[in-house]
């Protein structure tokens, strides 16, 4: 929810991709609810759908989608995550300072990757 939260005061818009099918599911932050009715599953939905990931907390949804995003080379950072400190070496992982740093990563990340595939 924070992340959310976080998006919403800087764009003004949020984009929740929600696991179930009613969108009342969606936190208030949400502007737009995508309703997948795939339960965990709409979690590849949810990072495949991503430049950059900010991972907040650390349940185990969070986890896998930290997995998920990794596996397909798309750089994370965590924010109030607890994530295994293996990942600490890795280029694609990074963890924030706070909210604004969390942000300011995701962005540049997200603007490398989409430079590096012409986009």
């Amino acid at each position: 929810m924070h992340s959310t939260l976080l998006l919403n005061l800087l764009a003004e818009q949020s984009i929740g991709i929600i696991p179930g099918i009613d969108p009342e599911e969606a936190n208030p932050y949400i502007s737009h609810v995508i309703c997948t009715g795939m339960g965990q599953a709409r979690n590849v939905v949810f990072v495949q759908s991503t430049d950059a990931l900010i991972a907040v907390d650390g349940s185990y949804g969070t986890l896998s989608e930290i997995a998920i995003a990794l596996k397909q080379r798309i750089p994370v950072v965590a924010l109030e995550s607890r994530p295994n400190a293996q990942l600490d070496g890795d280029e694609l992982f990074a963890r924030a300072e706070g909210p604004a740093d969390a942000v300011s990563r995701a962005l540049a990340y997200a603007k490398e990757r989409r430079s590096g595939r012409g986009g």
